[in-house]
């Protein structure tokens, strides 16, 4: 598996190395002392070290390479060889999170991707399955083609994302990041088609010319919002909602969020991990996919996942109420909560952005810390555009109205819930102990 030191990679890892049936897990891990920065990278998020258990330590064999995208994904030709001599499934987990950079600028983690998909094709025990982890944002341009109006489908201003190929390039968002995951899902459903057919899709990389499909059964899982585990309440700090949340004290004040944004769809990260290794499983007991691809008479395939979770909450209506009373219940306390955060008005996003700016432009440098949203200032302008206008339109509704009714992407989940119980039980982190342990973790990092 790859992305071992990222906060889903961490959880996947800790459920394959608690499974009796998993014998060997192997970690693709940038830098130096691979086993050491996973181990961090477990401990950072209060789950199991390897080191402590001493069945995990003979599972686990973390390998160091700068390079996916290199000959033998970067690593000497003997530790490519042991890992293609017992390969059964691969799990690609990174990418770099910057939406700030080009398409081009993946370049070395699409050619990781094919690279990874040659590895599955050669595995000695047998072709060995490939989960990629892509993201919803490879759709939020998919264009709405649904003009009935009719409300059991979400209204004539729903985009439905179906659980399938998306048709264009053109469908991701106009940022690098998601058109390289879009790209790399190509590359993905190219290599799961029959040996017997041509495509410059899975040759992109590697220069031109027609190339082969190798036959393999991919998943494909569009990931959405991944936000605290379910036990911890350990977020990222670094992430835009907790920065968000992180400078309201400093703002005395938190947006109101429309949309898309204020349909808070988000998943407890040790639940996704869960829902990775689910849908994973499927790809061995069916063989084949859950669409249009699939390559059953050799047992390949491409199987879409859209993992979102089978229910929502509001941002204004649930989370920001239960965010007030989770840091008024820290009142008290030896460094509270509600130092950090003290009272906060709700603003719309277009007055949060404008006091945003002005404070940043009064703290000067020391706005790094005590105002860390300013860094993604424009981020959040661009992608909440939907709340700028919900705003603007917020006099005009009826009292009591459900920001969830709100035009936007729904994405399907049907086959991803039938194939995943833990998907399909997915827990809301709305609740007031769950926000709290949240905030104490987001606010100790500060």
């Amino acid at each position: 598996m790859t992305g071992a030191t990222g906060a889903l990679g961490a959880h996947i890892l800790n459920q394959l190395l608690d499974n009796p049936d998993v014998s060997t897990v192997y970690c693709l891990v940038r830098g130096v002392d691979a086993l050491g920065r996973v181990s961090e990278s477990l401990k950072a998020r209060g789950l199991n070290l390897p080191a402590t258990d001493s069945q995990q330590a003979r599972k686990l064999k973390a390998l160091t390479t700068d390079n996916v995208g290199a000959p033998h994904l970067g690593l000497s030709v003997e530790e490519y060889d042991k890992v293609a001599n017992s390969t059964t499934l691969i799990i690609h987990a990174a990418w770099p999170v910057n939406f700030n950079i080009s398409l081009s600028s993946f370049r070395p983690q699409i050619a990781g991707v094919r690279n990874l998909l040659d590895l599955a094709s050669t595995a000695a025990p047998g072709k060995a399955r490939v989960v990629f982890i892509s993201s919803i944002s490879t759709a939020f341009n998919l264009p709405n083609t649904n003009n009935s109006g009719n409300s059991s489908s979400g209204g004539g201003g729903v985009t439905m994302v179906p659980e399938s190929r998306i048709p264009s390039l053109e469908h991701a968002a106009k940022t690098g990041y998601a058109r390289s995951k879009l790209v790399a899902e190509r590359i993905c459903e190219a290599a799961a088609l029959p040996s017997t057919t041509t495509t410059t899709i899975a040759s992109s990389t590697n220069g031109p010319g027609p190339d082969p499909g190798l036959g393999l059964s991919v998943a494909i899982l569009r990931v959405g919002q991944i936000a605290a585990d379910s036990v911890n309440g350990i977020w990222n700090p670094q992430e835009h909602i907790p920065l968000l949340v992180r400078s309201a004290g400093e703002l005395s004040a938190l947006p109101r969020l429309y949309g898309y944004e204020g349909r808070c769809e988000w998943m407890p990260v040790d639940t996704v991990a869960a829902t990775v290794l689910q849908l994973a499983s499927r790809l061995h007991q069916r063989g084949h996919n859950n669409n249009s691809s699939s390559n059953s008479s050799s047992g390949g395939g491409t199987s879409f996942y859209n993992v979102v979770p089978p229910r929502s909450f509001s941002w204004n209506q649930t989370f920001l109420p239960a965010l007030r009373a989770a840091a008024a219940e820290e009142l008290g306390g030896p460094t509270t909560t509600r130092s950090w955060m003290g009272e906060f008005e709700e603003v719309g996003i277009e007055e949060w952005l404008l006091r945003l700016r002005a404070r940043a432009e009064i703290l000067g440098d020391e706005a790094e810390v005590r105002l860390p949203a300013f860094k993604l200032a424009e981020y959040y302008e661009q992608t909440y555009s939907a709340s700028i206008a919900g705003s603007l339109s917020e006099k005009k509704e009826k009292k009591g109205s459900d920001d969830n009714d709100r035009s936007g992407l729904r994405f399907e989940n049907a086959k991803a819930c039938a194939d995943s119980l833990a998907l399909k039980t997915c827990p809301e982190l709305s609740n007031v102990d769950i926000v709290r342990k949240m905030l104490r973790h987001w606010f100790a990092s500060s």
